[in-house]
């Protein structure tokens, strides 16, 4: 199986060099243990290869005509509905996509198939007639219990964005706090309000130093609304046994907590999360064995695979 993975946004942001989460390695997975011949296409305003740990990079300004190009057997997107290159790709090759959230229609006809991260996501769509599997993992591999001494009360990895609620988080934790992301210059508020609070604050970590720091925390804080994203931090957490905090307010995140049946789900306001921290500071968790019977990296591929090839 020869498979082309699409991203055609484009950014100067590091990240997907050295990005090391859950769907990269579910393609590494299909790589070295399926065999399939996988290249990922993304935006670049030059063209070059980069050979990532778990997968080829492969940049330019045309992602879709250097894809189609590799003939691939069958594409899989890695966005949202609203991405242009749907359109493009449209019926010239069976096409799935790794959906990346929010609430656009605009191309939901074009992919043959959906992968999404929540349930919340498939009771959206279904409704729609679209076909939607739910597949998700992180890597386990990676984020791992590590025996660092505890340092931090709560930790948030999260890009510096309104529906993160850095401020919720600054204001519940202080100087008990560590947060760590992408300092967008268009929000400076989400980093004044850290720095307002004496929250301490890193800039955007190499995923290995995110998996040290998850253990040098009594728990991970995940402050962000219901749109908000950060499922990738609530698994990542749970795969290195560090009880996790989220808002009730977001289904995405609360989610894996209400299967799981450890953690803390909180409504967002600071006397309640301060209480939940505290509850947890002493717990010890047992999700790493959850995470690994639900949302490996081995089974996240197990689904990709077999949705990929029903469509072929």
């Amino acid at each position: 199986m020869r498979l082309a993975v699409c991203n055609d946004w484009f950014d100067k942001k590091s990240a997907v060099y050295f990005n090391k989460d859950g769907i990269l390695k579910m393609l590494d997975v299909l790589r070295k243990r399926d065999g399939w011949e996988i290249k990922f296409f993304k935006k670049h305003d030059r063209t070059f290869e980069w050979e990532h740990d778990y997968v080829d990079l492969s940049f330019s300004p045309d992602p879709v005509k250097q894809l189609l190009e590799w003939n691939p057997d069958a594409i899989l997107g890695f966005s949202d509905f609203s991405r242009p290159y749907l359109k493009e790709i449209e019926g010239k090759k069976p096409i799935a996509l790794c959906y990346t959230g929010g609430r656009f229609t605009n191309h939901k006809d074009v992919p043959d198939i959906v992968f999404v991260e929540s349930k919340s996501y498939v009771d959206w769509m279904k409704p729609m007639g679209i076909n939607v599997v739910q597949a998700f993992g992180t890597n386990t591999e990676l984020f791992k219990p590590m025996p660092n001494p505890k340092v931090f009360d709560a930790f948030f990895p999260a890009t510096g964005a309104s529906w993160k609620r850095q401020w919720l988080f600054a204001e519940a934790m202080k100087d008990k706090g560590l947060i760590a992301g992408w300092w967008q210059p268009h929000e400076p508020e989400c980093l004044e309000v850290c720095y307002k609070n004496n929250t301490a604050v890193l800039h955007h970590q190499m995923p290995e130093s995110i998996n040290y720091l998850y253990s040098m925390a009594h728990t991970v804080l995940v402050t962000s609304q219901d749109n908000g994203g950060s499922q990738r931090t609530v698994l990542e957490a749970m795969a290195c046994n560090v009880p996790v905090i989220a808002m009730a307010d977001s289904t995405m995140t609360t989610e894996y907590l209400r299967e799981c049946g450890q953690g803390e789900i909180v409504e967002p306001n600071v006397p309640d999360i301060r209480k939940a921290v505290e509850r947890l500071k002493d717990t010890k968790v047992t999700t790493r064995d959850w995470i690994l019977e639900n949302y490996s990296e081995y089974i996240y591929a197990d689904k990709v695979r077999d949705g990929i090839l029903s469509i072929m």
